[in-house]
């Protein structure tokens, strides 16, 4: 089979299109070559060129696994259209990593390979030399591959990066993904719809550390990868004193908010969306067991969201900053029905209750579950409404009758102690 250079690539279950720059993680051989087989052997089948770039050690083990993939690489290595070097040849050639030698070099190869005749090269290079070069470190390797986006933009060839994620950590990892279009993570291609555009989480005046767990821990979500997410904010956070509260505030909730940007301007799909929500629950669960809570101050609260809302992170995340704050919390979670709500306060009044809600689209349901309660506990109930539809609002709703609104959870407990306190209008916080 002859390759035009005009059919469909196909990697990883997917086909690539626009984007053929991207990196792998793999965390075992296997998984590496039940991956790569079929996108080597379909490039040989077609005609096209195989420049693999690997560990020397590893270059015999290398060939077999691709023999054993379907591919007679004794033919195809006698012919030049397969082409195994290794990293001393490579990336380190001279001993050291030179970016600019790399990419000449590169650049080469693939002109060489199309002045043979070949309609397409494909480039698979193993990144673990970046371990062995002391003057590398990840920053260096992040600059690299950012300039190999902007040198090959224009380019047809594949260039696959791979990382063996035994060697490279969550923090690592999640930088690589962020230099790319493209990434395969358990096997499956995931888009980065960041890179080249606007990251609207990015804050001034912050600790570069932060800015980098967020960065990362939004990359994990992108990548569906929850023990990525996990190391980064447990492992990597905890590790460098991030404080707890911080975690949940600059970095879990800034990520899950440009979740949800990415997929208001279908640049992600839905599904990625609520995978990114399930591993952000999981995230805070695991971060759970390191809050500090004060000694219980008596005062019960009621969190929920409002019937027809069911992102219930948010409301999550308030309860645990009350409960933190010494208040008896108790948490319904997401679309709670009205009437549960009312029979509920109505039986067991609280001293205050939470409700969250997340759009626009709900604000006509917070009135209505509002209104039901006062009227059934005579008003003897404080109410306060929080939640991304309250976060950047000014003022409220003439209309809307209750008595505290927050637009942080460290806002909505400053606020409930007072109440506590029995000190002053707390309709504006």
């Amino acid at each position: 089979m002859t390759s035009t250079g005009s059919a469909d690539i196909h990697l990883a279950g997917a086909a690539l299109r626009r984007h053929r720059h991207l990196c792998a993680f793999f965390h075992s051989r296997e998984e590496r070559y039940r991956v790569l087989g079929p996108f080597v052997r379909e490039g040989i089948e077609r005609g096209e060129k195989a420049f693999h770039v690997v560990d020397p050690a590893r270059r015999v083990e290398h060939l077999h696994r691709l023999q054993a993939a379907g591919i007679d690489v004794r033919a195809a290595r006698a012919s030049g259209q397969l082409e195994v070097r290794g990293w001393d040849e490579t990336y380190l050639r001279g001993g050291r990593f030179d970016p600019n030698v790399t990419i000449a070099l590169f650049g080469r190869v693939l002109a060489d390979a199309k002045d043979r005749g070949f309609p397409l090269t494909r480039v698979i290079g193993e990144m673990e030399w970046a371990l062995r070069d002391p003057s590398c470190g990840i920053l260096k390797l992040v600059q690299y591959e950012t300039r190999v986006n902007a040198m090959f933009a224009s380019c047809r060839d594949p260039l696959l990066c791979t990382y063996d994620r035994s060697q490279f950590g969550a923090a690592e990892a999640m930088d690589a993904f962020g230099a790319h279009h493209l990434g395969i993570a358990g096997g499956v291609v995931q888009e980065n719809p960041l890179l080249g555009g606007p990251i609207a989480f990015r804050r001034s005046r912050e600790a570069p550390a932060l800015s980098a767990l967020r960065r990362r821990f939004l990359m994990a979500l992108l990548a569906g990868d929850r023990r990525d997410a996990l190391d980064i904010v447990i492992e990597e956070g905890l590790w460098v004193a991030v404080p707890v509260t911080s975690l949940y505030l600059d970095v879990i909730g800034p990520a899950l908010h440009e979740m949800g940007r990415l997929c208001t301007s279908d640049r992600v799909a839905v599904a990625h969306v609520i995978l990114a929500a399930e591993i952000t629950k999981l995230a805070l669960a695991q971060l759970r067991l390191h809050l500090s809570c004060q000694p219980s101050n008596g005062m019960p609260v009621v969190v929920a969201c409002v019937e027809g809302e069911a992102h219930d992170i948010g409301a999550h995340m308030i309860a645990d900053f009350l409960e933190m704050a010494g208040f008896d919390v108790r948490v319904l979670g997401g679309n709670v029905p009205t009437r549960t709500l009312v029979s509920l306060v109505e039986s067991q009044p609280p001293g205050l209750l939470a409700l969250s809600a997340t759009t626009a689209g709900r604000l006509e349901e917070v009135r209505r579950v509002v209104g039901a309660v006062r009227r059934a506990t005579k008003g003897r109930v404080s109410i306060a409404v929080g939640g991304q539809l309250f976060a950047s609002r000014f003022d409220l709703p003439p209309d809307l009758d209750v008595d505290v609104w927050a637009a942080t959870p460290d806002d909505l407990v400053a606020a409930a102690r007072r109440l506590l306190d029995g000190s002053g209008d707390e309709r504006q916080t």
